[in-house]
């Protein structure tokens, strides 16, 4: 094939029974929301869009804002980043609070926390939200997103 061709090539599209997911990375000035069509038995993947909500994640504002985007995105599941240290709490409280209204689980890379003093700090220990939380080996669902900028 031609270089032309292949620049002039429409974008693969993901099959008709292609779930849409939605992983939510949370920053303290910022949700950036990206979402992936995943084909039904997983092997295949495909970048939809990114979204960027500006403000404020300690803010109850921020997490309505993030709610209502999420309502009327009709995704098969949402993942949220619990990971950061700083929002673990809001991310447990939100995904507690909306767990029943829209598909939605806190995620977390495979690798644990850590204290400053070197131990680990689990989520499960003290935990007094009921969230739903899942692990992910480290920057899997980021490296398929990188992976839907290159392709």
């Amino acid at each position: 094939m031609s270089p032309a061709l292949a620049v002039n090539a429409p974008p693969p599209r993901p099959p008709k029974d292609a779930v849409r997911t939605i992983g939510v990375d949370v920053q303290h000035d910022r949700f950036e929301l990206t979402t992936l069509m995943v084909a039904p038995e997983g092997a295949d993947w495909w970048y939809d869009e990114h979204l960027v909500i500006q403000g404020d994640t300690a803010s109850d504002m921020m997490w309505e804002a993030l709610y209502s985007e999420l309502r009327g995105a009709k995704s098969t599941m949402t993942f949220i980043d619990a990971g950061d240290g700083n929002r673990t709490h809001h991310v447990l409280k939100f995904v507690e609070k909306y767990k029943g209204r829209i598909p939605i689980v806190a995620s977390k890379g495979a690798h644990p926390w850590r204290k400053r003093d070197g131990n680990i700090a689990r989520v499960s220990k003290g935990n007094p939200y009921d969230a739903p939380f899942v692990r992910f080996a480290a920057g899997y669902y980021k490296s398929r997103v990188q992976e839907g900028f290159t392709t």
